[in-house]
């Protein structure tokens, strides 16, 4: 039985990753979850069609996340905007606390699952945004410390409570899958052992079975359980998202390097007849699977972190005996994982959104100003609108319409200043347009901006980080303030320089700020 100064210890720790995991809403989609949140709770059902993108009224939708949507939703409702950062934590504090758990039931020390975790938490916490996967590493951590306890007692009342975090899984994002796929690590273990255990490869695989089967039990029913074959086999259109990009293209790549080498060290370590016995062939095959995932995506290098935390801890314990060194280590890699999360990101001392991705001050003029229903806004930008402007105003799209539709060739249509873009604007009476002067990724001209800036029948009448706002002429009192052409160049060298920080080696960023510097030196 644990003691109090190990409840106290647990307690500490706890709080020790809640603090971590305390930052700015950064990700912009935990607007658009809000937004469907809101309609179901307000329907008592998940929208059966599209209602807030004015270009797909009416088009069936696939709300596949919609119980995140309504959790944050609600929190919100309670908390504002610092509910949310403190739910969020919450999620990430519990999430690397069962990996902890699930090193502590190897009797190992408290030092080095401390150490173990603050890796995990290092390769996991960029991933903590808002995001409906945080529920996907909250539920396989719970689902790796239930398959541990079982591995040692064979007791299988300690899996039963995996089909009931798949169910929920199943209404927060489509990836119950994977926990399908970590038990199955334990499965084959169970098979290939020297001495195979039929009874726990069975009970394994009615676990497995009974998960995906009550998974099921969700508005999309099929669909949700399969969805992540069928979007990772879209391999060419991936690419065209940061998120999906191999990790060692990435800024993250130092990250996923410097997990190879750990893993590099354990399979030394492994290689050593004394201790092959302490490691298991379920983490092994776990770390292979969510290895190579990382290679592929740099999303994925969250669940590297994960299926790290349980052979490092093995590791270290078996071969740094001393207790004072092991909390030597501990205090080295918690004070290093907690300075390089800081130095990478808005961390807790921000309670805000990242105003880059987030048009606060916009959404107040559009809401002042703006007599029409519809707004032309950037890809990103419309999921904080139509989320703040639900009642009065409906976008051109939002983070959800990444694929061929009507929404995203019109946006492309007409933030690209193609032919006939001032007809398509009065047909669909469009009076406000929301729009970075940059593509965030590329670096590259947006057409439109530049082709409005000139336009006498619009005025550019606001600028934040996240981009500016352009309204018609005849829609704005005479006492607003318009803005000059050069705000535009000098939103174009903010936004640029931004990007550079993030694509060191974007060539065409590069050559389009020396555009704007070049006008700016006029």
């Amino acid at each position: 039985m644990p003691d109090n100064t190990t409840h106290r210890m647990n307690a500490v720790i706890f709080g020790l990753f809640f603090v971590l995991f305390l930052h700015a809403i950064e990700d912009p989609d935990i607007w658009f979850h809000m937004t469907i949140g809101r309609a179901v709770l307000e329907q008592g059902t998940v929208p059966t069609e599209e209602f807030y993108v004015f270009t797909r009224l009416g088009d069936a939708s696939e709300f596949h996340e919609w119980g995140f949507g309504l959790i944050y939703h609600i929190v919100y409702e309670v908390g504002g905007l610092n509910g949310l950062i403190f739910f969020n934590a919450l999620i990430g504090a519990l999430t690397v606390f069962f990996l902890f758990l699930t090193v502590r039931l190897r009797d190992i020390s408290i030092a080095v699952a401390l150490s173990a975790v603050a890796v995990g938490f290092w390769l996991m916490e960029f991933r903590f945004v808002q995001r409906p996967e945080n529920f996907l590493y909250l539920a396989i951590a719970i689902t790796l410390y239930s398959a541990e306890r079982y591995r040692q007692t064979s007791n299988w009342r300690y899996l039963m409570i995996v089909p009931i975090v798949g169910l929920v899984l199943s209404q927060m994002h489509p990836s119950v899958i994977m926990l399908g796929l970590v038990l199955g690590t334990y499965l084959v273990e169970a098979i290939l052992r020297k001495k195979p255990n039929l009874i726990q490869a069975g009970q394994l695989g009615a676990i497995i079975i009974a998960t995906l089967l009550l998974s099921l039990l969700n508005p999309y029913g099929l669909e949700q359980l399969i969805l992540p074959v069928k979007f990772s086999l879209q391999s060419e259109f991936l690419q065209n998202f940061v998120e999906f990009l191999p990790a060692l293209s990435t800024g993250y790549a130092y990250r996923f390097i410097t997990a190879l080498l750990i893993i590099t060290l354990l399979i030394i370590a492994f290689s050593l007849n004394r201790l092959r016995e302490k490691f298991s062939l379920a983490e092994w095959l776990i770390l292979i699977a969510f290895t190579w995932l990382a290679y592929l995506h740099v999303r994925d290098i969250a669940l590297l972190g994960i299926a790290l935390v349980l052979p490092l801890a093995t590791a270290i314990a078996s071969i740094v005996k001393p207790v004072k060194y092991q909390y030597i280590i501990a205090a080295f890699l918690v004070v290093f994982a907690a300075l390089d999360t800081a130095r990478s990101r808005p961390h807790f001392l921000t309670f805000d959104v990242n105003r880059f991705l987030t048009p606060v001050s916009g959404a107040e003029i559009i809401e002042k100003y703006s007599r029409s229903p519809n707004i032309l806004n950037f890809y990103h930008l419309g999921n904080y609108l139509a989320w703040r402007l639900h009642a009065t105003h409906k976008v051109i799209i939002d983070g959800r319409n990444f694929q061929d539709n009507k929404s995203i060739t019109l946006h492309d249509s007409l933030l690209s200043a193609d032919f006939g873009w001032e007809n398509t604007l009065a047909r669909y009476d469009i009076d406000t347009i929301v729009t970075p002067a940059t593509l965030p990724y590329s670096g590259n001209f947006i057409a439109l901006p530049f082709k409005l800036v000139r336009n006498p029948r619009w005025v550019m009448i606001n600028r934040e980080p996240a981009g500016i706002i352009f309204m018609r002429r005849d829609r704005i009192p005479a006492h607003v303030n318009i803005l000059p052409e050069r705000e535009l160049w000098q939103q174009a060298k903010a936004e640029l320089e931004t990007t550079l920080g993030y694509f060191p080696g974007s060539e065409s960023t590069q050559k389009t700020l020396d555009i704007v510097n070049g006008y700016l030196a006029r």
